[in-house]
């Protein structure tokens, strides 16, 4: 964790100098896009809905699969550039149970109070250092022309097999502590990650359902007629980091790490909310 919030904290520094040459970030509706890509999973502990909407910084927080499904490269390209759209999405390995909401999941717009607990662990890619360094300017590009900033966990594919899994609201709650200090201030975080069941007890598919809707297992997410040609970089980077094959951070490990940080969560969580 604390790995992941020094990560953040320095991509967040480089759009602030990006923003000092004068580069408006906040964008037409007033604020920053920031997309986290990283292998995600839902367990089955319950997290209050206001955890993913914390503060004044934070929007929205968006998720685009239905529960208990998985993303492609293509899905992953088109939230991080912005162009998916509800029409374009279509599902192999299964079918979503109907009916099928015509908007995506928005945590700002949930009329429960709790959603199932996101977990965002890394992913690796096997691209070379120059596919990454000729992508910078397609990730320099969205930055500055439609102001959505890709953060890929971890960037660079450094370390994945070494960094634990982050639960999403603590990686949010981060993001809205920057945004306190650094500009833009507000900002809608958008998900591109699966949402597979990944828990230790049945499912609870009634809730999923009654929250947006489901899937079957090993159902993905993908899609059709929508563009890939904008940015060809970054889809080649997202090409990698979703069909790597090399072995997920073992379960156990995972655990380990989320028991050992559990104390830090709780006192940076105490530390934000005294502090505003």
């Amino acid at each position: 964790m604390v790995r992941s919030c020094w990560i953040i904290f320095q991509i967040f520094r480089l759009t602030e100098a990006t923003d000092r040459q004068h580069v408006d970030l906040r964008g037409e509706d007033g604020g920053l896009h920031i997309v986290l890509v990283g292998d995600g999973s839902i367990s089955d502990q319950i997290r209050p809905t206001d955890w993913f909407v914390p503060l004044d910084t934070i929007t929205d927080t968006i998720l685009y699969p239905p529960w208990n499904c998985a993303i492609d490269a293509k899905v992953a390209y088109g939230i991080s550039t912005g162009r998916i759209l509800p029409e374009h999405r279509v599902f192999r390995n299964g079918k979503p149970q109907e009916p099928l909401p015509e908007r995506w999941n928005s945590m700002a717009g949930q009329q429960t109070t709790g959603v199932p607990e996101i977990i965002l662990g890394p992913m690796r890619n096997d691209a070379d250092w120059i596919m990454k360094l000729t992508a910078l300017a397609d990730w320099m590009a969205l930055l500055k022309d439609h102001r959505r900033l890709v953060i890929p966990y971890p960037p660079g594919g450094v370390l994945a097999d070494w960094l634990p899994v982050v639960p999403l609201d603590r990686i949010i709650a981060v993001i809205a502590f920057l945004l306190k200090i650094i500009p833009p201030y507000k900002a809608t975080v958008h998900l591109a990650a699966g949402l597979q069941y990944r828990g230790t007890t049945p499912a609870d598919v009634e809730m999923w359902q009654d929250l947006y809707t489901h899937t079957p297992n090993s159902t993905v997410m993908t899609t059709q007629n929508m563009e890939h040609c904008e940015h060809p970089m970054l889809y080649s980077i997202l090409r990698s980091m979703f069909l790597s094959t090399r072995p997920r951070f073992p379960l156990f490990a995972r655990r380990l790490w989320l028991r050992r940080w559990g104390k830090f969560y709780i006192h940076f969580s105490v530390i934000v909310s005294k502090s505003f």
